[in-house]
């Protein structure tokens, strides 16, 4: 089981820095990306123009750093938390523009992943967020975990601490 959570975690983690790093940097156009994924951004019609720049330029540090995080197990439940939580947004972005029959690229990896497949886009999402859904049952009820654990800190006898 830890082989498993171990290559979940590292997958995600190189993933999601990767999808940000494209989205700040075009390598292949050797161009910042920001305008072209504020673009992408809007074409979902969930918000305006200003704050779409503002999610572009802010969005791809916050999935580097969590990737990251993953990566190293460094603030691990809040980057587990983070990224869910940007997962849930991207999946509900996707299904919402599924549903209003809107043809927009999902802009998820930078001009790579330029996919007007949003089928295709919600059932990556779908399986990305069932991950770190897995990650999140497995810190919490993994063999690190304090779960089934009793006795806490304040618990304790002051000897014992």
């Amino acid at each position: 089981m830890r082989a498993v959570t171990f290559f979940t975690r590292l997958v995600l983690g190189l993933l999601f820095v990767y999808a940000g790093a494209i989205k700040i940097w075009d390598v292949g156009g050797m161009q910042w990306s920001a305008p072209q994924f504020a673009a992408d951004i809007a074409n979902f019609r969930l918000v305006g123009g200003d704050f779409a720049i503002l999610l572009a330029i802010f969005l791809p540090w916050v999935e580097i750093v969590a990737g990251v995080a993953l990566i190293l197990r460094r603030l691990y439940p809040g980057a587990l938390a983070v990224l869910t939580g940007l997962m849930l947004v991207f999946t509900g972005a996707v299904a919402s523009a599924l549903a209003r029959g809107l043809d927009v690229r999902c802009g998820c990896f930078g001009k790579a992943g330029a996919e007007t497949d949003l089928p295709l886009a919600l059932a990556r999402d779908l399986v990305l967020l069932g991950a770190l859904l897995f990650l999140a049952v497995a810190e919490r009820y993994g063999p690190h975990s304090r779960a089934g654990h009793s006795e806490s800190l304040l618990e304790t006898r002051p000897s014992e601490r």
